[in-house]
């Protein structure tokens, strides 16, 4: 394995990243204030500003990964361009990757679905339920990061053989 692609995956796992967190959290809030008030995205135009400079930071991060490696020349500062590595392979750090990507997805929403769980629970058993009662929208924002989470996890194989196009990859798939 060459510290080459070592970094290439690297800057593409944490693009990825960048928009699963994009997509799942940043877009559905400002879908959420944008159905409380249609007035915000013209008084409040950076949150749509700021949704459009990370997707466009996605695309160059994941499509020039290996310029910006070559031109940071990161391979540089290494005694070997090839890690010393028998048993670990470019594929297995991606599938660790995405792996880590959906435990983070399921440990960061996992306490949001549970609160808005126990809200609902004690809206239906109290007389007066207005005072417990949250916004569904918060709770299917969870749930669907959850999901999203556990897809992740248990395809992490397959969604690897997206990040690294090579035969190894596809032999073990």
């Amino acid at each position: 394995m060459k510290i080459r692609d070592l970094f290439v995956l690297l800057i593409k796992l944490i693009a990825t990243l960048m928009t699963i967190e994009l997509v799942l959290t940043t877009i559905p809030s400002f879908l959420v204030y944008l159905g409380k008030d249609y007035t915000v995205i013209s008084d409040n135009y950076l949150p749509l500003l700021s949704v459009a400079i990370n997707f466009i930071l996605f695309i160059l991060l994941f499509a020039y990964a290996e310029k910006i490696v070559k031109v940071l020349k990161i391979e540089k500062g290494f005694s070997s361009p090839i890690l010393p590595t028998t048993s670990l392979t470019i594929s297995m750090i991606a599938q660790l990757g995405v792996f880590f990507i959906g435990l983070s997805l399921l440990i960061g929403h996992l306490p949001t679905f549970l609160s808005n769980s126990w809200y609902w629970f004690k809206a239906q058993a109290v007389e007066n339920p207005y005072e417990y009662v949250q916004t569904g929208n918060y709770w299917f924002v969870s749930v669907f990061n959850l999901v999203i989470g556990y897809m992740l996890i248990s395809n992490s194989r397959k969604i690897a053989f997206w990040f690294v196009k090579n035969s190894e990859v596809k032999e073990k798939i």
